[in-house]
């Protein structure tokens, strides 16, 4: 079990297996994963995003969202849409502490402030993740290859609607 130390300005975890004493300042901090994708047939072409929220052990699904992003979008907007929706949702849940994992290497780069927007088109949509991502006491972004993400990327798949899948 992980504690939030809430005395400092930017709240830091305790050691593993530390307990607060009651008269500390400690307080449970809620961890989760975030798993998100996006696809566009056609880039750009139709659109769908996903995402999986699980319980710290990487395991247990605590929620998962699937959405049509639309008809003509780019992949990066998909993949933007799959990230906002699932920070909004480990929000929803209360989360504190989460590790966000994408295979879009440019999503993260963005989200680490490691790669310059370049594409106007997608500041708006780095703006509104950016900040769902204030929501949380810790977030940290990981790149994994889409074989890690698989769920995520079956969702996002799922996202369009058969009728338009063609």
């Amino acid at each position: 079990m992980y504690y939030c130390n809430i005395t400092m300005n930017i709240p830091t975890l305790a050691l593993q297996n530390s307990t607060p004493d009651h008269g500390s300042a400690f307080v449970f901090c809620k961890k989760a994963i975030l798993f998100f994708d996006g696809c566009s047939k056609g880039n750009p072409g139709m659109g769908g995003s996903g995402f999986v929220l699980y319980e710290e052990d990487g395991t247990t699904e605590i929620a998962v969202g699937s959405h049509f992003v639309g008809d003509y979008v780019t992949n990066n907007v998909a993949e933007y849409h799959g990230l906002v929706s699932g920070l909004k949702e480990a929000a929803k849940q209360s989360i504190e502490d989460l590790l966000v994992k994408g295979d879009s290497l440019l999503i993260i780069q963005h989200m680490r402030k490691e790669f310059q927007i370049r594409s106007s088109n997608l500041l708006p949509f780095y703006l509104e993740a950016a900040e769902a991502a204030k929501e949380f006491t810790r977030i940290e972004y990981k790149h994994i290859y889409r074989a890690e993400n698989k769920r995520a990327d079956a969702l996002s798949n799922e996202g369009i609607p058969i009728e338009k899948r063609g």
